[in-house]
């Protein structure tokens, strides 16, 4: 299995892998919506920033964006929407 290192991935390239899933189609929608593209953009540098300083793999695209919906759960509250925050 391929390991995932978020710091090598783009704002750009890492919209087409939350759309792998219909659910990661919807979560993105309305965080575009509800917080507004540029604070999905911070959120995604902020992510790498972590992930880098901590050296983080993971296994896969799918693993990588789980983890990444899970911490902005914090502050989009997907849950309050019915939304679950993993693929």
């Amino acid at each position: 299995m391929t390991l995932t290192k978020p710091a090598g991935i783009c704002f750009e390239d890492m919209i087409p892998i939350m759309r792998l899933t219909d659910n990661g189609k919807i979560l993105e929608s309305f965080v575009r919506v509800e917080m507004g593209e540029s604070w999905l953009r911070t959120a995604w540098e902020a992510f790498k920033d972590i992930a880098d300083y901590f050296d983080e793999e993971y296994l896969g695209d799918k693993a990588m964006l789980n983890q990444f919906l899970l911490m902005i759960e914090d502050d989009v509250h997907f849950s309050d929407c019915c939304l679950k925050p993993y693929l």
